[in-house]
C-alpha cells in the first residue's frame, strides 16, 4: 500500500488514524475507503466485492456479532426456515470461492430439488425426478456466519459491531455523499457508501433531508406470515429429505416448509394467508400434520426443540432509487434496503447476490462520475423477474380478498400470472413441467424461458387433469 496522509477516522474510540488516499474520480484501480452498513447478507457480498478494488472496506453493524450461528435481533427472520436456492448458491460461489464447501463442512447438505424434495402443488403431488436445481437448506444464522469468516479473512476488511449509522455526510452540496454519521456522534468518511441495512434501511428519509424529493415505493402485501418451529431428528433421514406444501387460493391458505439443516435438526416453516396463521403453542404440530399425510409421516419422529415462533414481516416492498430524479455519487444501495421479497419464496438472498454480482462487473470496468446511477438501474434490472415471481401468488390472494382489485393491473402482469398457475397445474402429471418449474422458481431461467415453444405448448394445448395426492 502507497504511504499517504494519514485521514482521521473515528469509530467509537475504537479506530485510530487510518491511511487512506482520498479521490477524486474513482478509476480502473480504484483505492480508498468503501463503507458498507448492515453486516446482514447483502452487506457481506457487497463487502467481498469491493474488497478488491478499495485499500480498506468497513462495515458498520447495528447487532453485537455472535462468533457463534445463533440469532440476532436484526435478522428476525431467522428464527425462520431458509434454504440457498439454486441460483444464489450458483452466485455466491463465484464471488466467494469455497463457500458452498465450507457450508456442507458446517453439516449444510446439498438437495436435489426433484429428487430429494417432495412438492405438493394445486392439483397434486409434484413427481419424483431428476436431476433438478441443487440447493443448500440451512439455519440462516449458520448461513450468514460462514459468509462473514471468509469475507472477512482479507486483512482490508473490518467489522465494526454495536455501533449504527445515523445520517449521510455530503461534499457540502447533495450531488456527492463523502461518509456516514454514527450514533457514537463520530463520523466515517469515505469514497463509496453502501446502504445494505436491510428493511429497516433509513435511507429514503437521509436522501429527504439532503433534498431529493422522496423517493416512491410500491408495497404489495397479502397479509403472510410465516410461523416456524426447530425439531431434532433422531438421524439423517433416509427415505426422505424434504416437503413443501404450496398454498392454493381459496381453500389452502397454509403452505409449509419442511427442510433437514445441520446438527440433523428439521425446520417446520408454515407460511399462512392473512387470518389463517397457526397457532404458537402445541396446536402448531395438529396444524403441520393436517396438511398433508407425508407431513404427518416426517413430524412423527421428531423432537421440538424450540417453541413456534411467529414471523410478520412478509410484505414484498419496492423502493424506485432507479427512478429518482438525481442520484448522489458515492453512493449506492443493495439488497433489502431496495427492495425485501416475501420470504417464503426463498428469493431474498438470491437477489442479493445478484445485485452484488452487478457490482463487481461495475467495479471492473472504467467509471465515469455518475456509476452509482447507473448501478442502481442495472440493480433494478435484476429484481424484476423475481419480484413477478414472489407477488404474482400473493397477488391472487389480494384478488380473493378484495374482487375486482386485478382489473387495476395491466393485462401483461394478468397474463403472466394466469399462465403460471397455468404451469403449476400442470406439474403433477410431468416430471419435464416439473424440473423447468422447479429451474424457474430457482431462478436459473429468465422470464425468456416461459417462451420458449416446447414450454408453451405443453403448458397450452390440453388443460391440466388434477391429480389426487
Amino acid at each position: 500500500m502507497t504511504a499517504t496522509a494519514p485521514r482521521l477516522t473515528i469509530i467509537d474510540d475504537r479506530c485510530s488514524a487510518r491511511s487512506a488516499p482520498a479521490m477524486d474520480a474513482m478509476s480502473h484501480h480504484t483505492t480508498g475507503q468503501a463503507v458498507v452498513i448492515g453486516a446482514g447478507i447483502a452487506g457481506l457480498l457487497a463487502a467481498r466485492v469491493l474488497r478488491d478494488r478499495f485499500e480498506q472496506v468497513t462495515i458498520i453493524e447495528r447487532d453485537t456479532l455472535p462468533s457463534a450461528p445463533i440469532p440476532r435481533p436484526g435478522v428476525p427472520q431467522g428464527r425462520q426456515a431458509n434454504a440457498l436456492m439454486a441460483q444464489g448458491r450458483a452466485v455466491i460461489e463465484e464471488l466467494c470461492p469455497g463457500f458452498t464447501t465450507r457450508l456442507t463442512d458446517a453439516g449444510a447438505r446439498t438437495l436435489d430439488m426433484c429428487r430429494d424434495m417432495r412438492m405438493r402443488l394445486d392439483a397434486g403431488l409434484a413427481p419424483v425426478t431428476q436431476p433438478g436445481p441443487p440447493f443448500q437448506p440451512s439455519s440462516r444464522p449458520l448461513l450468514e456466519t460462514t459468509l462473514r469468516s471468509l469475507v472477512t479473512e482479507a486483512a482490508n476488511v473490518e467489522v465494526v459491531d454495536g455501533q449504527a449509522v445515523t445520517g449521510l455526510i455530503t461534499d457540502g452540496t447533495p450531488s456527492r455523499v463523502t461518509g456516514v454519521r454514527l450514533r457514537s456522534g463520530g463520523r466515517l468518511t469515505a469514497d463509496l457508501v453502501v446502504d445494505a441495512s436491510g428493511r429497516t434501511s433509513h435511507l429514503r428519509d437521509w436522501l429527504t433531508e439532503r433534498g431529493m424529493p422522496r423517493v416512491r415505493e410500491t408495497t404489495i402485501s397479502a397479509g403472510t406470515t410465516c410461523t416456524t418451529r426447530f425439531y431434532q431428528a433422531p438421524e439423517t433421514p433416509t427415505t426422505w429429505m424434504g416437503f413443501v406444501a404450496a398454498q392454493h387460493v381459496p381453500h389452502r391458505p397454509v403452505g409449509a416448509y419442511i427442510l433437514p439443516i445441520e446438527h440433523h435438526q428439521v425446520v417446520v416453516s408454515l407460511y399462512s394467508a392473512k387470518g389463517h396463521d397457526p397457532p404458537t403453542d402445541d396446536g402448531f404440530v395438529q396444524v403441520a400434520r393436517g396438511l398433508h399425510e407425508l407431513c404427518a409421516d416426517i413430524l412423527e419422529p421428531l423432537r421440538p426443540l424450540t417453541r413456534p415462533v411467529r414471523y410478520g414481516h412478509c410484505a414484498n416492498r419496492m423502493i424506485h432509487y432507479d427512478r429518482a430524479p438525481w442520484w448522489p455519487d458515492g453512493l449506492i444501495a443493495l439488497g433489502d434496503a431496495v427492495c425485501t421479497l416475501n420470504p417464503v419464496y426463498a428469493q431474498g438472498i438470491t437477489t442479493a447476490a445478484s445485485q452484488a454480482r452487478v457490482l463487481r462487473n461495475i467495479l471492473a470496468g472504467d467509471l465515469d462520475g455518475h456509476w452509482t446511477r447507473r448501478f442502481q438501474r442495472l440493480a433494478r434490472r435484476e429484481l424484476a423477474w423475481p419480484w413477478l415471481l414472489a407477488t404474482a401468488v400473493d397477488q391472487e390472494w389480494i384478488d380473493h380478498a378484495h374482487p375486482g382489485s386485478n382489473r387495476r393491473r395491466g393485462l401483461p402482469n394478468r397474463l403472466a400470472n394466469w399462465y403460471i398457475a397455468r404451469w403449476r397445474d400442470h406439474v403433477p402429471t410431468s416430471p419435464y413441467l416439473y424440473r423447468e418449474f422447479a429451474r424457474t422458481m430457482h431462478m436459473l431461467d429468465g422470464p425468456a424461458s416461459l417462451a420458449r415453444p416446447a414450454l408453451v405448448i405443453r403448458i397450452l394445448r390440453r388443460p391440466p387433469r388434477v391429480v389426487m395426492d
